[in-house]
């Protein structure tokens, strides 16, 4: 309190404080001390509540509110604590959202960073592995395979991997799968002519392993071959390849009615339904499988294989056609050793003649046993 000049606040003389009501910090002001009082005045400054000065000789002031009052960002006006509250929590926000965005560069740039490596040591992995002509080069070689097959000769021209129609992967889509094929899954896919095209064909892919032998590359890659100079109404279209990377692909006509073999056990009659099919049903399907057969037979080409099993209906309902598939046991036969795959021989016994099944000697009376059978 002043000792005088008490109605002006202390100014007029010196102050003092009380020691009951002081508290006394020991070790922290040693020896006899000031006190000085400074006042908070309102209406200086420019503040809207107080005006601080910072020191006896009023060399500094600083703006101060009342409680539960915070000051503004201006130094001078007052805000209440829940806008206070609310623009630290926005500026809270706005740090944790860069911090978030920062974060999220980085990732996005390590991601693209592994995809632009990824996508080079593919490219160079590319170039070094061989090509498709380049393999089948390599395991005639290794195999002793040097003599020309006549069989892969259509209309006086020479069958090369540079002839299958390469289709880009980005185009196709796979969907679900079908089955289980010779070399691998064979699936039900979607086509598009261009990447953005909005038309899709429903195709038939069938698939090679990545893990394959060479002999098994070399089958998947003559049956291509063959299928992509078939042109006949009964013959599965071949629409192209996708030999570009692994896992390979052939690419061909989708037959919505499955497997002749299915069909016919599915069609057969019953105590409590006789059969859908008449005799003329049955004589159709024959006359398309003899009229694929004598389209074969006319290109010197023998299929080895002529089951129900390899021939597919383009729907089971009226109207169907048959057309044979499944030309994968056709690359051998001009050579000693027969048609293997994954270690377990995979010849047809119970639709062979008895001079291929005794002999190995197959030509295109074969296919006519197998058709009779």
């Amino acid at each position: 309190m002043s000792t005088r000049g008490h109605a002006n606040h202390g100014q007029g003389g010196s102050s003092y404080a009380s020691g009951i009501a002081a508290t006394t910090l020991p070790a922290v002001h040693v020896g006899p001390g000031v006190l000085y009082i400074v006042r908070a005045v309102r209406g200086e400054c420019g503040c809207e509540f107080q005006c601080l000065y910072l020191d006896e000789h009023f060399g500094g002031s600083r703006c101060v509110c009342s409680h539960g009052w915070y000051l503004a960002d201006d130094g001078t006006s007052c805000i209440s604590e829940s806008i206070w509250f609310h623009g630290q929590t926005t500026y809270l926000v706005l740090i944790v959202m860069g911090i978030l965005v920062l974060i999220l560069t980085s990732v996005i740039s390590i991601c693209l960073y592994t995809r632009y490596q990824r996508r080079k040591l593919e490219g160079i992995r590319n170039e070094l592995v061989d090509g498709p002509d380049d393999q089948l080069t390599r395991i005639r070689a290794s195999s002793g395979i040097t003599e020309y097959n006549p069989n892969y000769e259509f209309g006086g021209g020479s069958c090369t991997i540079k002839d299958l129609k390469e289709i880009p992967r980005q185009n196709l889509t796979l969907v679900k799968a079908l089955g289980q094929g010779a070399f691998g899954e064979v699936y039900q896919g979607y086509l598009k002519s261009f990447a953005r095209d909005s038309v899709e064909m429903p195709v038939a892919v069938k698939t090679l392993t990545e893990m394959s032998s060479d002999q098994a590359e070399m089958d998947f890659l003559m049956e291509a071959l063959i299928m992509s100079k078939f042109r006949h109404p009964n013959i599965v279209h071949f629409i192209g390849v996708c030999f570009g990377k692994l896992p390979r692909f052939i690419v061909l006509e989708l037959l919505s009615g499955g497997d002749l073999k299915v069909f016919l056990r599915d069609s057969r009659p019953k105590p409590e339904r006789p059969s859908s099919l008449v005799m003329r049903d049955l004589l159709l399907c024959a006359i398309d499988v003899a009229k694929g057969c004598a389209y074969l037979e006319d290109n010197h080409f023998i299929h080895r294989d002529i089951a129900a099993r390899n021939c597919l209906l383009t729907t089971r309902g009226p109207g169907r056609v048959v057309k044979i598939a499944d030309f994968g046991m056709a690359r051998d036969i001009y050579r000693n050793d027969y048609y293997r795959k994954g270690g377990k021989a995979m010849l047809p016994v119970k639709w062979m003649p008895p001079e291929a099944f005794l002999d190995g000697i197959f030509t295109s009376k074969t296919d006519i046993w197998s058709f009779g059978v």
